[in-house]
């Protein structure tokens, strides 16, 4: 009867064993595709960065024309349209909070709508070039730094997830070999016992 309760006790422990082990691979699976899917999503991360570069090298080089067009045209205040300029720095204004709502930012460029340069016409005719200017600040500081930034920011916190799931995933694994061992001892001891 000892003897039998024993095999019946390495039995059940087994059974348990068994059980866990499953648990832990299924684990392991969910830890897999949750790797599969944010690879997929830094994938994404990675192309709007490509993209970014390609907005931002755009955006800068329309601030460029603009400058250069102010800068000619200093001596020239006759010739000057301000409304066409103030037109064309509140397109290239509105461009670049629309980019950087699409990369990731969760603010808008503008806070104020003191602060916007869209129809504000006497902004335009009495300061031109703080007008230029304000918006070459704009793209060469918050898209350069803030946009690529937040990207950045986004891709380490999916690259830092991978390592975290990678790590767990490698737990998991020693968890499932150390129980296969316990299940292989047991199984060694229920031989012994039935000799």
């Amino acid at each position: 009867m000892a003897i039998g309760d024993r095999f019946w006790d390495y039995c059940l422990a087994n059974e348990k064993a068994q059980a866990d082990i499953e648990s832990l691979k299924k684990k392991v699976q969910k830890r897999e595709r949750t790797i599969g899917n944010q690879a997929f999503e830094v994938s994404i991360v990675d192309s709007k960065l490509v993209e970014a570069e390609k907005n931002y090298a755009t955006l800068t080089e329309e601030v460029d024309k603009m400058t250069e067009f102010l800068a000619n045209s200093r001596n020239k205040e006759s010739e000057i349209h301000w409304e066409d300029v103030a037109l064309h720095a509140a397109r290239v204004s509105l461009e670049l909070e629309l980019f950087l709502k699409h990369a990731f930012m969760s603010t808008p460029l503008f806070d104020d709508e003191e602060s916007k340069i869209e129809g504000d016409d006497n902004f335009a005719r009495e300061e031109p070039l703080l007008a230029s200017h304000n918006v070459a600040f704009v793209v060469s500081g918050a898209l350069n730094f803030e946009a690529n930034m937040a990207i950045g920011d986004r891709f380490w916190d999916y690259c830092l997830a991978n390592e975290k799931a990678q790590a767990d995933i490698e737990s998991l694994k020693k968890k499932v070999q150390k129980r296969e061992r316990t299940i292989g001892n047991q199984a060694f001891e229920v031989s012994n016992v039935l000799k």
